[in-house]
């Protein structure tokens, strides 16, 4: 009798546990924009109106993004979350309470980065070698952190600045274009 209570408790006692296992877990809504810089990349010295126009950050329509969750970006981490900005730079998700981090296309994966290696390990007329040191940390660096803390987090923002020769952690050397 004690063995038929007992088999009856264990069932009931797992079945609640796959009850509890099947609620989905909360999410808050999280908001943000992705903006955009540039730096001047022709010729003369250009008036400082048009430094100053460059300097305003401006929303990116179409941009993809990645959501991993943590503070650092490790060369292991997994994407949670893609996602595409609207016509306005704006982006909207729903996020279970937790640490996250976002990243661009470059430093998604570690595809970019191998590339970045193989192409510039060595000095070229261009380019100095990448330095590897640099190239790490410009990796494992999230381009924004943020925390979902049971409630919405609103006006995340990430300025990606376009840079003439947009290579992490090398300089260009030249000749520069006429």
């Amino acid at each position: 009798m004690r063995i038929f209570f007992l088999s009856v408790f264990c069932l009931v006692l797992f079945s609640f546990q796959q009850k509890e296992s099947k609620k989905k877990t909360k999410q808050f809504p999280v908001s943000g924009i992705i903006t955009g810089t540039s730096a001047y990349c022709s010729g003369a010295r250009p008036p400082a109106e048009l430094l100053a126009q460059l300097a305003i950050p401006k929303p990116k329509p179409n941009k993809k993004i990645y959501i991993k969750k943590g503070e650092v970006n490790s060369f292991d981490s997994k994407i949670f979350m893609e996602l595409t900005t609207d016509t306005a730079g704006k982006f909207h998700a729903k996020l279970p309470a937790g640490k996250y981090l976002i990243v661009d296309e470059e430093k998604k994966d570690t595809a970019y980065y191998n590339k970045l290696l193989r192409e510039h390990k060595t000095e070229t007329k261009s380019f100095e070698a990448v330095d590897t040191v640099c190239l790490k940390e410009w990796f494992l660096k999230p381009d924004v952190t943020f925390e979902v803390k049971n409630a919405e987090v609103k006006n995340i923002s990430v300025n990606y600045r376009k840079e003439c020769f947009n290579l992490p952690c090398t300089r260009f050397r030249g000749p520069y274009p006429q």
